[in-house]
């Protein structure tokens, strides 16, 4: 443990069970030295993490502020199994940040940034992974995925490579009602299952001209060699309570993906005290679908059709970071531009659907400016970023004035925080900015059954948010609360196809606003050789519909409590035990119908000094953690019910030998255009 301190920018404070570090912009949690290193993994570190939780997708979320940006030792994440690779041991702190600065990009609403222990020496080192996992939705296999680096002298050599593969297989209960003047009732049950490979390697280099000057460059080429789909639906449909039709429909879908090719360039550096951070990107990628699909019907003449869809995406990117210290801190400044091409295309061999041929050309560029300093009143963090968006879209190859429009944003943001003896206090405010994928902007045609299809919206705004922040830390307790107001919110809503009955159209359209309120405590004592984290949040949701009217108010408190467990019988075996639930409640336009939990049970075992690392684990072990829930889409609801056992299995095997930290220093340029993709 480290003792109390404040330094410039950062303030210290020692825990029972971790030391937290309180940032201008965030928390810091120190795993170096704690119970933390000895937990097995990255993603085992991550979950002990207040605040910081996996959703039922698998993905990370930051409580209050959704799906965070990870950064490892300053370089953006692009997959995951990067920090899954990673043993604890090798992390030195985690940093969660709610309230982002202007040198991120304007759509980025939390931020994860994971730093490692520096190890330093010449020669080779290699670090193995494998992992297993098996449930009822899920067969996946990562076979040895291979990371290693060679270093000597300035340069520094690396790559990674791995294969995974597997199975994903859901099934679901649904029920869809929409009043047209007729009472439209579509009961469905469905079963997907689909069928994955990927191939990923990366080849990079650096060199470091002197302690303070590096160059860099890094190649990624991904491949997926076999992706394929089986979708089988059986629906009834009801009119006014009473039968209409019967559909029983089966669509098979294989896709096929060109190489996707990711290069970054960069140079970080110092002349004098002026501190520089260059970076320049490429991402292309491309694909193509083909589809075929039976539906037979009782009321209908039935239907046996093809689709083929295709999809393309270049993007160009830089970004330059200038700093200097100035007065009590540090003032930065930059530019980001990005220039992107997104082209989708659909076919169908019928003419109740309709073909599409479009292209979204997007041009970004963005100034920012940010300053940092500490003094006795505290750590004062402010940034102004502007962006100017010019969006242009095409049909057919003809450019649509309507659909193609100019945006300029101004973004703020401001952080306040002070150490209070072991308390520490921190307030911020900033605004942010989603914009819609590109598929959500297309007018390509996705469709489900002869009664349901989706499409795009190329006239969606972009969502806008002003969030406000506060934390309190002290010692093993934290306390989180913050308050979003998003203006656009961008939703679903289903409308009636004029001519058909009951036909639906579910398109994507703009709300008023939703407003979201939450609250987070978090207890993390160290009891012995128990280490447990007990964690409570509660989030309120207000929405505005304006002229769409929906079924219900969206308002009711959802609440989720759980409590993660380590007990280390020995410095080599830790057992591991979780638990949570969460409740009824409504999170924006989406009701949840019945309270959900698991129950979590694994072990963790070092082997050869803690070279070779094993871990199982059991999830979900009663298989209770099924979703139930109804989403409203103007005057249609849509009720989910998961069918699909949740209990899963995990095995993974970890052998690291002479590992160390990359030098690489690029952190990629047009991150938010990449995920849009």
């Amino acid at each position: 443990m480290q003792p109390d301190a404040q330094t410039l920018g950062e303030v210290t404070v020692t825990g029972h069970r971790a030391a937290y570090k309180l940032t201008p912009t965030g928390l810091q949690t120190n795993v170096q030295g704690t119970v933390l290193s000895q937990l097995g993994n990255g993603d085992d570190v991550l979950a002990m993490i207040p605040g910081l939780v996996v959703n039922s997708d698998g993905d990370y979320e930051v409580f209050g502020k959704g799906k965070p940006e990870f950064y490892l030792n300053g370089r953006k994440v692009y997959d995951m199994k990067q920090i899954t690779a990673l043993t604890s041991q090798q992390i030195k702190d985690v940093e969660v940040i709610r309230n982002p600065g202007a040198k991120y990009d304007a759509t980025v609403k939390a931020v994860v940034r994971i730093t490692t222990v520096k190890q330093q020496g010449d020669g080779w080192g290699f670090n193995v992974w494998g992992e297993y996992r098996h449930s009822e939705q899920q067969k996946y296999l990562v076979l040895p995925r291979l990371n290693w680096n060679y270093r000597t002298g300035g340069w520094d050599i690396f790559g990674s490579h791995s294969f995974s593969g597997g199975e994903t297989r859901q099934h679901n209960d649904m029920d869809q009602e929409i009043l047209a003047g007729t009472l439209w009732h579509q009961k469905m049950e469905s079963r997907e299952k689909d069928s994955r490979k990927n191939l990923h390697n990366t080849l990079g280099t650096n060199y470091t001209i002197d302690d303070n000057n590096s160059v860099g460059v890094k190649y990624t080429i991904s491949t997926v060699p076999s992706e394929k789909m089986h979708f089988d639906m059986q629906a009834t449909v009801l009119a006014d309570g009473e039968y209409y039709d019967d559909l029983t429909s089966s669509t098979y879908e294989r896709n096929k993906h060109d190489p996707s090719h990711y290069l970054n360039a960069y140079y970080n550096g110092k002349a004098g005290k002026l501190g520089i951070d260059v970076n320049v990107d490429w991402n292309h990628s491309s694909s193509t679908s083909e589809s075929t699909s039976d539906e037979a019907s009782t009321n209908s003449q039935s239907r046996t059709f093809s689709t083929l869809g295709a999809s393309s995406n270049n993007l160009w990117a830089g970004k330059a970071i200038l700093t200097y210290p100035v007065w009590l801190g540090e003032l930065s400044a930059g530019l980001e531009v990005t220039n992107t091409r997104f082209n989708t295309s659909y076919y169908a061999d019928v003419d109740f659907l309709e073909s599409s041929d479009t292209q979204l050309k997007e041009r970004h560029f963005a100034p920012f400016v940010d300053y940092q300093f500490a003094c006795k009143q505290g750590m004062f963090s402010a940034g102004l970023r502007y962006e100017h968006v010019a969006f242009d879209y095409y049909d057919a190859g003809i450019k649509q004035h309507e659909q193609s429009r100019r945006f300029d944003n101004v973004f703020p943001t401001f952080s306040w925080g002070q150490q209070l003896g072991q308390t520490m206090l921190q307030l911020g405010y900033t605004t942010r900015i989603k914009r819609p994928d590109y598929r959500s902007l297309s007018s390509r045609v996705d469709y489900v059954n002869r009664y349901l299809i989706q499409q795009g919206n190329p006239k969606l705004n972009s969502e806008i948010f002003h969030s406000f922040n506060a934390a309190l830390v002290w010692r093993w307790l934290q306390v989180a609360a913050s308050y979003d107001d998003t203006r656009d919110y961008v939703t679903q809503v289903a409308q009636e196809i004029e001519g058909t009955d009951g036909a639906l159209l579910l398109t994507w359209l703009n709300l008023p606003s939703c407003k979201q309120a939450s609250l987070t405590v978090s207890a993390a004592p160290q009891i012995g050789k128990w280490s447990p984290q007990f964690l409570a949040y509660v989030q309120r949701t207000w929405l505005s519909t304006g002229q769409y009217q929906m079924p219900y108010k969206f308002n009711r408190p959802l609440f989720n409590f759980s409590i993660t467990n380590t007990y280390e019988l020995n410095k080599d075996f830790l057992l591991r035990m979780n638990a949570g639930v969460v409740t009824k409640g409504d999170e924006a336009n989406v009701r949840v119908l019945k309270a959900k939990g698991s129950v979590d049970f694994g072990i963790i075992k070092y082997f050869l000094n803690r070279s070779l690392t094993v871990r199982a684990m059991v999830y979900d072990i009663f298989n209770t953690n099924h979703t139930h829930a109804m989403t409203a889409q103007g005057n249609a609801t849509l009720r989910v019910r998961n069918i699909t056992g949740t209990r899963s299995f995990n095995v993974s095997v970890q052998y690291r030998f002479n590992t160390t930290r990359s030098k690489y220093k690029g952190t990629g340029a047009g991150n938010d255009e990449k995920d849009r993709f």
